[in-house]
Parts: structure tokens; sequence; C-alpha cells
């Protein structure tokens, strides 16, 4: 008799966890913060190149063709899970792309008319060249947050010492910044004009997120996924920081490849604990 009681009472605790485990699930569900972003990047694609021609004065610009991400002179390499984009171009060679994920939404757009700049000189004064990042946060309605300032700084490149200025931005997490996707963006040195333009969607609660796993927990997930995955015992685990993938916000971990071919990376999202995207770099 006394066994059965045992037996009835480890049944009910049984139930009682897994009740509990299935409400704690649909509460992570129903708690989960799916990121937004601002208004501009909602907007068709035509009109977001239209947009963007028209910010910058360049001359109007029609569909090319699907751009492949690593065919482009662009800083996407390494970033595999952006796939490809469609490319806008005009008569000046000037070009947009807007890349998207493997769901084929809108992450982030690039413009290029060349890289760095075709000048010697630095002569734009300290208003000028703040008023134009400042025109471009407004141009496309990144709301910055007090940790989200941008830096400008003076920059050179090549043996012919072209100079020009380079501006970028991170988004930030809380206290923490977003390692990518970044604003970035090239100034010639003597025009201030915008010759490169990297244009992530910029988002508006990412500090609505408050409940998250630990960083030990996302490495156990990277740690355990990485010996599932590849077999054999893994390497040290490196932390890289906060990424956005597919409009999730991750951490990223990787690892030497056991076979010394590369390094394993993966993207964990840090609400649920999934693996979002993982690849060899």
């Amino acid at each position: 008799m006394k066994t059965k009681m045992l037996l009835l009472s480890a049944l009910i605790a049984f139930c009682f966890i897994l009740t509990s485990c299935e409400k704690n699930k649909d509460k992570s569900i129903s708690e989960y913060i799916n990121l937004k972003y601002v208004d501009f990047f909602k907007l068709p694609g035509y009109k977001i190149v239209d947009s963007i021609a028209s910010l910058l004065k360049i001359k109007p610009l029609v569909y090319h063709a699907i751009a492949n991400n690593g065919t482009e002179p662009l800083e996407l390499a390494g970033i595999r899970w952006i796939k490809e984009g469609k490319k806008y171009v005009n008569i000046d060679g000037q070009s947009i792309i807007l890349w998207t994920d493997s769901s084929d939404k809108l992450v982030t757009i690039s413009y290029l008319y060349y890289r760095h700049a075709k000048t010697n000189t630095w002569n734009n004064n300290e208003i000028h060249l703040h008023n134009t990042a400042n025109n471009i946060f407004k141009g496309f309605g990144f709301v910055q947050k007090p940790n989200e300032d941008y830096i400008l700084l003076k920059a050179a490149a090549g043996i012919n010492n072209i100079k020009y200025y380079d501006l970028r931005c991170n988004q930030t997490f809380h206290t923490d910044t977003i390692q990518f996707p970044k604003m970035h963006a090239e100034l010639d040195g003597d025009t201030c004009r915008i010759n490169y333009l990297m244009i992530p969607v910029w988002y508006t609660n990412l500090n609505d997120i408050n409940t998250y796993l630990s960083d030990k927990e996302m490495e156990d997930i990277a740690k355990n996924f990485f010996m599932a995955k590849y077999s054999g015992k893994s390497y040290t685990i490196r932390n890289e920081g906060f990424q956005i993938v597919s409009h999730k916000l991750c951490k990223a971990f990787d690892t030497l490849a056991i076979n010394g071919r590369g390094i394993y990376i993966v993207y964990i999202d840090i609400q649920t604990g999934e693996i979002v995207f993982n690849t060899i770099i």
C-alpha cells in the first residue's frame, strides 16, 4: 500500500512538472518580443530606393538584377545568412541594393558609388560633416538612444593617401553594443559627398527585451550544438557579442573547426535559445 502511495505521489509530481513546463513554455511564447523597425523600412522597395536617391541627390535608379552576397564590393563578407538582394542602378554607375534574409525580408541596404574617395584633401568643416550625418538619421527615421551616438573620423587609404571621412553607428541593447548590423558611411574629404552607405534596419524596441538567457546558458547551447553536429571535442567557445539575424536579437558564439578548416559559428536567439543560423566561415 505504501509503495502504491509513493508511486501515486511520484506520478502526481511528474504531472505537475509537465504542466508547469507547458505553462512556462506558453508564457515564454506569449512574452516573446518581436523586433519592430522604423516606418522607412516598411515602404515598398521602389519607394525606399527613390527616397535614398532623393536624400543623396543622385539620379533616379531602376531595377537591374539580383545581387549575390560575396560578389559585391561590400562589408557582408562572412555574413552568410544574408544571401542576396535586389540591385538598382542609374546612368552614373551608382547602385543601391536591398539585401534580404532567407524569408525575403529586408535586413540592410547598401549604396555604392565608389569606396573611400577620389581626393587627397580634407576640406570640410565640422558643422557641415555633422549636418550630413544628422541628415542621414533624419532621412531614414532612425531614433537614436542616448548611447547610440555616431563616430566620425578622418581616414586615409592606399599609396595615394586618399582622404575621406568614416562614419559609423551601432545600435544598442540596453548598455551593450550590437556588433552587426551597423550603419556605415564614407564621405569625400573635400566635398563631403556620400560615396558609400550601409544602412541597417533600425529597430525601435530592442530595450523592451528584459528577460533572456544568460551567457553561460547560451554558451552551453553552442557547445552542445558543435559537439552534436560536428562530432568530437570542440575548442574554446568564444562569445562574439550581440548580433541581429533575420530580425531576431542573437548572441553569436564560435569555435575553431576541429579539422582546422575554418571557424564554426552559431547565432542563438537570446529569448528562446533557438539556433537561428549556423555556418562555417
